[in-house]
């Protein structure tokens, strides 16, 4: 045999064998994250935005439609005196 021969058959067969020898492995487990700050589920979440709005001044938005009602009932007054300005 030749040099280049006995080469082309050496590197044939190593690579038949590492290819052979090559085994299919799992993925790595994944590990979950323990929390998210705003998931909802953990004990370090941020207060409910909607919970705190009603705590500092969450009746503003009911008084000021109550305003502009008593507004509206003000201008109906003037045209019609069946109608009383709570105002």
């Amino acid at each position: 045999m030749s040099a280049s021969r006995l080469l082309a058959a050496l590197f044939t067969a190593t690579a038949l064998t590492g290819l052979a020898g090559a085994q299919a492995t799992a993925a790595p487990a994944v590990t979950p994250v323990a929390d998210f700050p705003f998931d909802g589920k953990g004990a370090d979440d941020a207060p409910n935005p909607g919970d705190r709005a009603a705590d500092y001044g969450g009746n503003l938005a009911a008084e000021l439609i109550d305003l502009l009602a008593d507004a509206a009932k003000c201008g109906l007054a003037v045209a019609n005196p069946a109608v009383q300005c709570p105002l």
